[in-house]
C-alpha cells in the first residue's frame, strides 16, 4: 500500500511534467542520447557509477531509487497509462523520481552529498538510467524507434543477453556471431530479424521479467504493426526453426547444414 501511494504520487508528478509544453527541447535528442548511453552500457547501474554516485558493485545503496522508478512504471501501467512511459519522456520520469528522492530518501541523499555530488548529479544519473531502461523496453516491445536507436538498442541487448542468458549465448554461437566483434554485431543487427530473436529470449532475463506488465502494454499499443505481429509469432514453437533458418541462410549454408544445426539446437 505504501509503495502504491508512493508510485501514484510520482506518476502524477511525471504526468504533469509531460503535459508541460514549455520544456520539451530534450525530446528532440532523447533517442540519440539513449542510443549513445546504451551502447556504452546496457546496465542502468553503470550510469550511476559514471556520474560518481556509487562505486561498481554498490548498486544496492540506491535500491530506494530503483524501486521508486519501477513501482512508478508498474502503477502507470496498471492504470492504463503506460503508453506515456517512453524513451522520449524518460527525462520527465527521472525528474519526478529525483524530486521524490530529494524529499523522502534522506539517508541516500546524504550519501550523495558525502561523495561531493550535487542534486543535479543525482538527476543526471537517474535520467541516464531511465533512458537506457526505456530504449531497451521500447525495442523489445516493438515500439517504433529511429534507425539509429533501433540498432543501438538491438546491439546492446545482444551483448547483455549473451552475458546473462546461456541459451541466447548458445544461439549466437550456433549462428557464428562473435559478440566481441562490433562490426559483426552491426552486420547481424542490420539483417532484419534481430528484434524477433531478442523478443523470443527476453523473458528469460530477470530484469525484463520484472517489467513484463510494462512490455505487454507497450506491445498492445502497436498491436497491428509488423513488429507486433512478429512478436506474437515468436511465441509459437515454429519461431525457433524459422528464425535460425533465416539467419543461417544469411551464412550461405546448405539445407543439410541448416537441419544439422537445428537438431543440435534442439538437443542442447
Amino acid at each position: 500500500m505504501k509503495n502504491e501511494r508512493m508510485a501514484e504520487g510520482i506518476f502524477r508528478d511525471f504526468e504533469k511534467r509531460v503535459e508541460d509544453k514549455t520544456k520539451t527541447s530534450f525530446a528532440l535528442v532523447a533517442e540519440s542520447t539513449a542510443s549513445d548511453l546504451v551502447l556504452n552500457s546496457p546496465y542502468v547501474s553503470d550510469h550511476f557509477v559514471k556520474h560518481g554516485l556509487f562505486d561498481r558493485g554498490e548498486h544496492t545503496r540506491f535500491a530506494p531509487v530503483f524501486s521508486a522508478n519501477l513501482y512508478t512504471q508498474l502503477y502507470g501501467t496498471s492504470e492504463g497509462r503506460g503508453h506515456k512511459l517512453t524513451t522520449v519522456t524518460a527525462n520527465k520520469r527521472a525528474e519526478a523520481v529525483t524530486g521524490h528522492a530529494l524529499r523522502n530518501f534522506r539517508t541516500l541523499t546524504a550519501k550523495v552529498k558525502a561523495r561531493r555530488k550535487t542534486d543535479n548529479d543525482l538527476y543526471l544519473g537517474i535520467r541516464d538510467a531511465a533512458l537506457v531502461e526505456s530504449i531497451q523496453c521500447d525495442f523489445i516491445a516493438g515500439t517504433p524507434l529511429s534507425e539509429q536507436a533501433e540498432a543501438a538498442a538491438g546491439i546492446s541487448l545482444m551483448r547483455r543477453f549473451s552475458r546473462e542468458l546461456p541459451k541466447f549465448r548458445q544461439f549466437l554461437a550456433l549462428l557464428g556471431v562473435d559478440t566481441r566483434d562490433a562490426a559483426a554485431l552491426r552486420q547481424f543487427a542490420s539483417e532484419g530479424k534481430l528484434r524477433e530473436y531478442l523478443q523470443y529470449f527476453y523473458s528469460d532475463s530477470l530484469y525484463f521479467q520484472r517489467r513484463q506488465g510494462i512490455l505487454v502494454q507497450k506491445e498492445a499499443l502497436a498491436d497491428t504493426t509488423d513488429t507486433a505481429i512478429a512478436l506474437r509469432r515468436t511465441k509459437g514453437a515454429i519461431f525457433t526453426e524459422g528464425a535460425i533458418a533465416h539467419a543461417i541462410d544469411k551464412l550461405g549454408l546448405s539445407h543439410d547444414a541448416i537441419f544439422e544445426r537445428l537438431e543440435s539446437r534442439r538437443a542442447a
